[in-house]
């Protein structure tokens, strides 16, 4: 059997483990604020389940990522949109959106401020 075969038990783990927070989360969270407590389990397990992939793979495979781009940005977006949404009311939400989408737009070319130019230039060519 190849190596990779050998090596793919760690994702049914992670999923595993990432099915019960998800569910935990979800029950708990439902119960307290209804609907949106199912989107808060939802936003809260995604990067649960990115960072548990990445520490369980480590021991696997040797990689490097560029932690800003995988967890950072991620978050940051969502606690902008978030507070956003918390903080205006729904007669400002169009503002909150467009200040949203301005600041993900701002982190995002921060963050892929070397890969823009190449792939700009790689669309220009076609």
């Amino acid at each position: 059997m190849p190596l990779f075969f050998k090596k793919t038990r760690v994702l049914p783990k992670v999923f595993l483990y990432t099915a019960i927070l998800q569910i935990i989360l979800s029950a708990t969270l439902i119960w307290f604020f209804g609907l949106m407590g199912a989107v808060w389990a939802n936003l809260l397990t995604k990067p649960a389940q990115a960072f548990f992939l990445w520490t369980e793979s480590r021991k696997v495979f040797g990689f490097s990522v560029n932690q800003w781009k995988i967890f950072w940005l991620p978050l940051l977006y969502i606690l902008v949109a978030s507070s956003m949404a918390v903080l205006l009311d729904g007669s400002r939400m169009l503002t909150g959106q467009i200040i949203t989408l301005a600041v993900a737009a701002g982190m995002v070319a921060v963050a892929y401020r070397r890969e823009i130019p190449l792939i700009l230039r790689r669309f220009s060519r076609t």
